[in-house]
């Protein structure tokens, strides 16, 4: 009978410390990938309108400019700041406004999260000040271009934008390319701890385009009037862009697919917060917006509970600096190890010779899924495996306790 109730109490401790180890790895298991994390602000891409005054502009017009901006750039990731010109010295903002040697108030300059700067004209002798300030606004926050990825970002795997060179030959070989990239990625969508029905969408910006994208080719890093090779930005989230700007000999099968392939991996596979939060474009992201990601995603992103957690596992990425421009080999490094072979990206005469370096490799669909559900070797301190040993030792101290204290109590009786 003693025995009975010996082997009864054990069998309890067992499937007590088998819950615990179940519910700690559980807990601690990463629910979000890459793309998920590109949906949730963190607040900290925010692009900054300084508009500059001073005595002689009126209190109105300061007034005017402020509430049309307000309306104008609400739902936007665009912040405006007034800044008296004659008050403000030391302000940050005065770095722009001496760099660009501005002589006429009042005046506005946008500048990006990464530093870049652009002077935005809200003074028009043909228009009113009204009309020329909604139309100024209007601009740095909605474009053709900017409304069809807004469409389609939010259901699509990621947005693709390739950017026309001159050279009709070299463009026709950067999209056979990315072409080919998006097709191999398509083929391991299914097998992503996430999987999507919808692959990459592919926009094409022409340079024809190039003058009403102003805006949106400057925060990438361009300037539409100095576009001489095909440039490939890859998109996820919010609009948000992934790795660097591919321009020219970049854009290789390799570090197209690479990019890709990363928006798939689970948010804890050690990535920087670079990466995974890179900058966005300017643009308007409503309550429609909002709306749809619940839908699509199956949480809310606006959420301050989702947004605590996705800062602490951005907290745990690495540290290591990414720079706006980066080779073959450093993107490849983002991914530990994958298999080389070479994508058929359609008829070879078309294209013009390549040498062996630019010989593309990809990750095969099983290192894909590999890694898209556990952390690299060297993130082991965010692995929720880390918690599951920590589990399996409380079980084993539990167990041995646990038993230690009915020993205990069979001896006295």
């Amino acid at each position: 009978m003693i025995l009975k109730n010996y082997t009864d109490r054990i069998n309890w401790v067992v499937v007590f410390g088998m819950f615990f180890c179940w519910f700690s790895a559980s807990v601690h298991a990463c629910r979000y990938n890459v793309r998920d994390v590109g949906f949730v602000d963190l607040g900290s891409n925010a692009y900054r309108l300084y508009v500059y005054v001073d005595g002689t502009v009126s209190e109105e017009i300061v007034t005017t400019i402020r509430q049309i901006s307000y309306a104008a750039l609400l739902d936007s990731n665009i912040k405006t700041e007034i800044i008296a010109v004659g008050e403000q010295t030391h302000h940050p903002a005065m770095e722009y406004f001496r760099f660009w040697e501005i002589q006429t108030l009042p005046a506005a300059i946008l500048v990006s999260p990464d530093g870049q700067s652009t002077v935005i004209s809200i003074l028009e002798s043909e228009r009113s000040l009204q009309e020329t300030v909604w139309s100024a606004m209007d601009r740095i926050v909605t474009s053709p271009i900017r409304e069809e990825i807004v469409e389609h970002i939010i259901q699509a795997y990621c947005v693709v934008l390739f950017i026309e060179g001159t050279n009709d030959s070299e463009n026709q070989r950067a999209k056979k390319i990315v072409n080919g990239a998006i097709e191999e990625i398509s083929n391991v969508m299914s097998q992503m701890p996430k999987p999507l029905d919808y692959p990459p969408y592919v926009i094409v910006i022409s340079p024809g385009k190039f003058a009403q994208e102003k805006i949106l080719l400057w925060s990438l890093g361009l300037r539409e009037n100095e576009i001489g090779e095909p440039a490939v930005a890859v998109l996820h989230g919010r609009a948000r862009r992934i790795g660097p700007l591919l321009m020219g000999d970049e854009i290789t099968g390799s570090n197209v697919y690479h990019t890709l392939s990363v928006i798939g991996l689970s948010c804890e596979c050690g990535l920087e917060r670079k990466w995974m939060q890179g900058t966005t474009l300017p643009l308007i992201w409503g309550e429609k917006q909002q709306t749809e990601v619940v839908k699509i995603l199956g949480f809310d992103a606006e959420s301050p509970m989702v947004k605590m957690e996705i800062s602490q596992i951005l907290s745990l990425g690495t540290s290591g600096r990414t720079g706006a421009r980066q080779s073959d080999d450093s993107l490849s490094a983002i991914l530990d190890g994958y298999s080389e072979v070479t994508l058929d990206f359609g008829d070879s005469e078309a294209l013009p010779e390549t040498n062996d370096s630019n010989q593309t490799s990809f990750v095969s669909p099983a290192l894909l899924h590999e890694l898209s559900s556990a952390s690299p070797e060297n993130t082991t301190d965010s692995s929720p495996f880390r918690y599951l040993y920590f589990a399996i030792g409380g079980l084993v101290l539990l167990i041995m306790a646990g038993g230690g204290f009915v020993f205990i109590r069979v001896r006295k009786k």
